[in-house]
């Protein structure tokens, strides 16, 4: 369900640091959010973040990998596609 924002979460921020607009990035980070599964208004980064989204064991055991990060190493291949 929340998989897509974790993508444009991820997406925004890459871009952002890659033009050096660490300003965008705070301002992305702070934005407030209502989860469905949270009974208050958070920052974006406290709503979607990769282990709250995706259980790194469940998704190692897709990859067959074992990484300590899986969330973040599968973000960064799906990126590689798009950029070449």
């Amino acid at each position: 369900m929340y998989y897509p924002a974790l993508r444009i979460f991820y997406a925004a921020g890459l871009s952002a640091i890659a033009a050096g607009r660490f300003d965008n990035l705070r301002s992305l980070m702070e934005v407030p959010t209502n989860r469905q599964d949270f009974n208050d208004e958070r920052p974006l980064v406290l709503a979607v973040y990769s282990t709250s989204i995706i259980d790194k064991d469940v998704l190692n055991t897709a990859l067959a990998q074992r990484y300590m990060f899986p969330v973040s190493e599968y973000l960064f291949g799906f990126s590689e596609t798009w950029c070449g």
